[in-house]
């Protein structure tokens, strides 16, 4: 430990403290002292999955003046260290190489390296692997600066099996064989942060398409043709995306090539390294008759991605605490992006649904957070992502747009990716740059809805003609949010667009004095939780029956498809005055809806009701939506919505049994292959006797997709009747080993906690909890929220909550970003009774 303590008593002349993770302080203090930072890599991997990945590193760097240096490094082992040509005894403390002083240099240094990787960033398997580094996971692979804002340039060379192909950042330089090993080079990238740069290899399929001259692959497994014919229009779609971007931006694509890979059970929807985007295979192959939204969740998906070549990877935060910058724009521009390609779907609709509703669902509770927060390690970054992030932030990007002008905002925008391209920025660089082009207090507006937690509980009421409007701050700050809010009938006939800046503003009627009733954000623009009294959510729960057929010609029917779900939102968060109410008119709309978006969200609607809340387990929601599934009239995306729904909560077979043994779809609806694996297993919780014939059944089918009947069998388990069974298997995702494949263990934890099984899944509750913090430390950015919503959304007892809510009492040091996951995961249980 000689070295880590030379290092403590340096600390003492301003070099940061040695710890686990990457501190602020030592980022700052890199920044400040290393630059000029690249990367020559070697990497083997073996032909088993049982040996080791090996590596091979030259890191070069300039130092300011002379100090020791930390790298970071989380691997299984450093094998040999020299610095500067001196060799050095390899020492890793507190996930970091400590280089001493007396071996660095004033200048350029150079660290050579050998080293054995770790494989939770390999993401390894039998027959490929695919690395993914964010937010700080590059240590677990080779020694870094793990920092977004020391940039550098990477050159890759790989030893692969081999039958394997490979694809990185940069174009593949040469690929030679070599004592029946595979030995490829790849060409040197621009600057990358190294959360960003990326390999993969593996048994791929390869196909390739042009953009102009420019070649583009994608690597992928699938070997269904339905949907590997849809290649063309992925391809199609990504050569959309670029060219609108290069259009806005009127910068050409950053870096020098887009291949991508389409990974089966990819713990995100998409990973944004250039060269080498990583998409998840659900999100990009759609089964036979893809729903409206499949369909634009994929060019969402691949505009979100390639907009990050602009946003995020060529101009890149400083620190994650600004992350949110990169998926704002991504996310923003993703929206304008599809706009063109599907010109059949109302934007401010399509808006209010993505990002306006799930980011209600996350503000709404205990645990919400500012969409900038304070980060004091990487090791927490992962735990900044979530609904504020990715959906309440582009409604404020829309929102600061709107105020700017379009014109204005672009021309903004062109500038900061000019004035920062291939470094890093803050969104205080951003504002700096938009002040320039507005005379709005920016840096006022920002603080309020960027910086603050939270969102205005607002009410309103009518009185001597006058409207009144007022916001409270459910925190006590006495904050007001400026935003406009637009009030009107349900028909559009009459609106009101109210600026509201103070904490009570009042504006006159005017002629529609006479208007009998007004509710709120019929444009679907404003953000806020809208507080009804009864007779106005009376109203609106007339008005949605109206829009079921009562009465078609009634003057309070909404002819906006985004006025329709706006009204249904607001009503939903207003349950508690009549849940009973609102889902018989939610199933009535439903029943007679055009906008097949409108009709989701109903459907999403009804299927929370049925699982949560005092109609958990009503026959009435599971009657509606068979209704729903089974009413040939409407259009069969709408139906297969409510029978996709419906498998998730019946408690009543109604031709479901038969429908999977047949597997000739349901009453007309063509059913995809993750259709009848979803069927198998809730019909397996239904029918223990049946669970053995089943699985039987449901293996044979996927014998020719080798990966999907790897998937169906590890989750499949977590269907059993055996009770012994089903908690050895929770002991088991107890261990980080057996939850590689994130989304499968997330799956199997849900099927455990189903709500058919709430009562036999109470024990799993407090072990669950206590190991979040184990799952933040090993898994992936959205792995903790997805484990405490797995365990927790099937469970609606008073049981749970008190078990929730005892282990909150008996942790009070629980850390805060992650209590507040659980928060949000646990909402519906820690307001149990009130809806």
């Amino acid at each position: 430990m000689l070295m880590a303590a030379l290092f403590a008593a340096a600390c003492g002349q301003g070099v940061p403290q040695v710890e686990e993770g990457v501190s602020e302080a030592l980022a700052q203090f890199r920044k400040e002292t290393v630059s000029d930072v690249s990367y020559t890599l070697e990497f083997s991997i073996p032909d088993s999955l049982h040996s080791p990945v090996t590596g091979r590193e030259t890191l070069q760097f300039s130092l300011e003046k002379r100090v020791p240096v930390q790298l970071d490094f989380r691997g299984e082992k450093l094998l040999s260290l020299t610095v500067n040509g001196t060799e050095i005894a390899p020492e890793c403390t507190l996930e970091h190489i400590i280089l001493p002083r007396a071996a660095l240099v004033g200048g350029l240094n150079t660290v050579e390296m050998t080293f054995v990787s770790g494989d939770r960033s390999l993401n390894r398997s039998e027959e490929y692997l695919y690395t993914l580094f964010v937010p700080d996971r590059a240590r677990t692979v080779f020694p870094c600066f793990d920092q977004p804002d020391l940039k550098a340039s990477f050159e890759l060379s790989l030893e692969i099996p081999s039958s394997w192909v490979a694809v990185s950042c940069g174009s593949k330089v040469s690929e030679t064989m070599s004592e029946g090993r595979k030995h490829l080079v790849f060409k040197k990238t621009a600057p990358l942060s190294t959360y960003l740069f990326a390999f993969s290899a593996g048994r791929w399929q390869v196909q390739t398409r042009y953009r102009g001259d420019e070649p583009m692959s994608v690597y992928y497994r699938e070997t269904d043709p339905s949907k590997t014919a849809q290649i063309d229009d992925i391809f199609d779609q990504v050569r959309a995306s670029l060219d609108w971007l290069e259009e806005y931006t009127g910068i050409a694509r950053p870096f020098e090539k887009y291949d991508f890979v389409i990974v089966p059970g990819f713990q995100f929807g998409g990973m944004e390294h250039p060269g080498c985007i990583l998409f998840n295979d659900k999100r990009m192959f759609l089964s036979a008759a893809p729903t409206t939204p499949e369909k634009l969740s994929r060019i969402e998906l691949i505009a979100h991605e390639t907009s990050h070549l602009w946003f995020g990877d060529a101009v890149t935060m400083r620190w994650f605490n600004d992350v949110w910058t990169k998926e704002v724009y991504a996310n923003y521009f993703a929206a304008q992006i599809s706009g063109p390609m599907f010109p059949e779907v109302n934007a401010p609709l399509r808006d209010f649904r993505n990002f306006t509703i799930p980011a209600w669902a996350e503000d709404r509770t205990a645990g919400t957070n500012a969409i900038r927060r304070p980060l004091d390690n990487l090791s927490r970054a992962g735990l900044i992502y979530g609904n504020i992030v990715y959906d309440k932030a582009p409604v404020v990007m829309r929102m600061l747009s709107d105020l700017l002008g379009s014109g204005p905002f672009r021309d903004g925008i062109r500038e900061y990716l000019g004035k920062f391209m291939y470094g890093n920025a803050t969104w205080d660089d951003l504002v700096a740059v938009l002040d320039s082009h507005t005379d709005l207090d920016l840096a006022a507006w920002s603080k309020v809805w960027v910086s603050e937690k939270g969102m205005p509980v607002i009410k309103y009421c009518v009185s001597d003609d006058m409207l009144t409007v007022t916001q409270e701050d459910p925190f006590g700050r006495s904050l007001v949010w400026p935003q406009y809010i637009t009030f009107g009938d349900a028909s559009g006939a009459v609106t009101k667009r109210v600026w509201c800046d103070a904490a009570s503003v009042s504006v006159p009627l005017g002629d529609d004095a006479s208007v009998a009733v007004l509710f709120p954000n019929m444009d679907a623009l404003a953000y806020g939780r809208f507080i009804l009294d009864q007779d106005i959510f009376d109203a609106g729960i007339q008005a949605l029956a109206d829009i079921g057929g009562i009465d078609r010609r009634r003057s309070c029917v909404p002819d906006r498809p985004e006025s329709r779900l706006s009204l249904m939102a607001t009503l939903f968060e207003n349950r508690n005055l009549g849940p009973e109410a609102l889902a018989r008119a939610i199933a009535a709309l439903v029943q007679r809806e055009s906008d097949p978006l409108v009709a989701s969200a109903g459907v999403s609607y009804l299927r929370t009701m049925s699982v949560h809340g005092s109609l958990a387990g009503n026959p009435l929601i599971e009657n509606s939506l068979r209704d729903i599934a089974d009413n040939m009239a409407l259009a069969p995306e709408i139906r297969l919505q409510a029978f996709r729904a419906l498998v998730g909560i019946f408690r009543s077979d109604g031709g479901l049994w038969d429908a999977f043994e047949k597997a000739q779809g349901y009453k007309g609806l063509v059913l995809s292959t993750r259709d009848y694996i979803n069927m198998a297993y809730q019909l397996a919780l239904r029918y223990p006797s049946r669970y053995e014939r089943i699985r039987e059944m449901e293996e044979a089918r996927l014998a020719g997709s080798a990966d999907l009947l790897r998937e169906f069998r590890y989750i499949y388990r977590a269907a059993t009747p055996s009770k012994p069974d089903r908690d050895r298997l929770f002991e088991e995702l107890l261990e980080p080993s057996n939850r590689a494949v994130e989304p499968w263990a997330a799956s199997a934890l849900y099927l455990l906690n189903h709500p058919l099984r709430q009562s036999e899944a109470l024990d799993y509750i407090i072990p669950a909890l206590a190991e979040l913090p184990e799952i933040q430390r090993t898994g992936d950015i959205f792995f903790p929220k997805d484990w405490a919503v797995s365990l927790l959304e099937g469970h609606n007892s008073p049981e749970a909550a008190a078990m929730v809510k005892a282990f909150l009492a008996t942790n009070p040091d629980f850390p805060p970003m992650l209590k507040d996951k659980l928060l949000q995961s646990a909402d519906h249980l820690l307001s149990l009774g009130l809806y």
